[in-house]
């Protein structure tokens, strides 16, 4: 039984489907255990299939799809049990398309009639871009993550060639800097500002690679950066406003720690006596609203090895090592720098 299913069907479908291997009855093994219900749909990614199954023995099962013409190109992990439920991801846009559901019962293996459909399109904010590969060989195959910051406030996933494989939009009106593949590769973490800085709307997000929101942290005067630890703690990066005498009103920064109870601040440009607060090419810079944009944090990252996050201050040209545990300034290099750059 083969059925091509279209993007824009968005009930689920069912289909008995019987085991292929050297017959297509029951009749050939004198049982049921060839036999699967398959449930297929698309998610809110028009490139994103969802498939379900259920057997009726314990085995272990794994989904093998890819373009039409290479149906085996990628392949699931292993379903241990009788049920499962895979997201088909890395297929491009409008693309001729298939999967086949395997499976390994009581060291038989199974392998069920091919599915076809065809993937939809992008939406039209997402421009291909031009992709130049310049040393071909000395990249495993793979996807690249992207976001547009500023501009639509889209966030998408490309293959080597440059096509769409995954994409999401936020709200009109916001920017976001950064996005983080989850641990277990189920999910994306990105942050989410409004680009008028002076509404404090900022949040981290995690939406499902099938396009569903499931999760978000306010980041109260958040921006630019974050960070997940292991452990759940969430790092981000805040602006931190103050009076200064003789300069008025200047922004620095912040990195706070949130690890489920509420943001606490582990280190500030102000309580660093490395950093001097002084006008510079920037300071007039109307990024922020709030005030003279001092150091601009614009980065920051998380080193288990060395239990330390470094943070980038592009509008003071440094980067400061900071302890993850006392908020220590630890070493920096550039202008304000424990190092300097030649």
């Amino acid at each position: 039984m083969i059925r091509r299913i279209e993007p824009s069907e968005s009930l689920m479908h069912k289909a008995l489907l019987l085991s292929t291997l050297g017959c297509v009855t029951l009749a050939c093994s004198g049982d049921s255990a060839g036999i699967a219900s398959v449930d297929s749909a698309f998610t809110e990614v028009g490139t994103v299939l969802r498939v379900s199954w259920t057997l009726d023995a314990k085995g272990e099962s794994w989904v093998s799809f890819g373009p039409e013409e290479d149906c085996e190109r990628f392949q699931t992990h292993r379903t241990p049990g009788e049920t499962g439920e895979v997201l088909l991801v890395g297929l491009p846009t409008v693309t001729d398309s298939c999967f086949t559901l395997h499976a390994e019962i009581d060291g038989t293996a199974h392998t069920w009639p091919t599915e076809f459909f065809r993937t939809g399109n992008a939406p039209a904010v997402f421009e291909d871009p031009d992709v130049e590969s310049l040393q071909p060989e000395a990249f495993e195959d793979g996807f690249l993550l992207g976001n547009n910051p500023l501009s639509n406030n889209t966030l998408y996933m490309l293959n080597r060639e440059g096509q769409f494989v995954w994409w999401h939009q936020g709200p009109e009106g916001y920017g976001n800097a950064r996005m983080i593949l989850a641990s277990d590769k189920q999910s994306i973490f990105y942050n989410e500002f409004n680009i008028d800085f002076s509404i404090d709307s900022s949040r981290v997000v995690e939406v499902g690679l099938d396009g569903v929101e499931k999760n978000s942290t306010f980041t109260p005067n958040g921006h630019h950066g974050f960070e997940i630890l292991e452990d759940g703690t969430l790092a981000y990066l805040a602006i931190d406003v103050r009076e200064v005498e003789g300069l008025g009103t200047v922004v620095g920064d912040t990195l706070m720690l949130d690890d489920g109870s509420g943001p606490v601040a582990l280190y500030s440009t102000w309580d660093d006596p490395q950093l001097i607060v002084e006008a510079h090419d920037n300071w007039d810079s109307p990024f922020y609203p709030q005030g003279h944009d001092w150091t601009h944090a614009n980065y920051v990252e998380y080193s288990k090895e060395r239990d330390s996050f470094l943070i980038s201050f592009t509008n003071i040209h440094t980067l400061v090592e900071i302890d993850a545990q006392s908020g220590e300034h630890l070493r920096s290099i550039g202008h304000y720098g424990t190092y300097d750059i030649d």
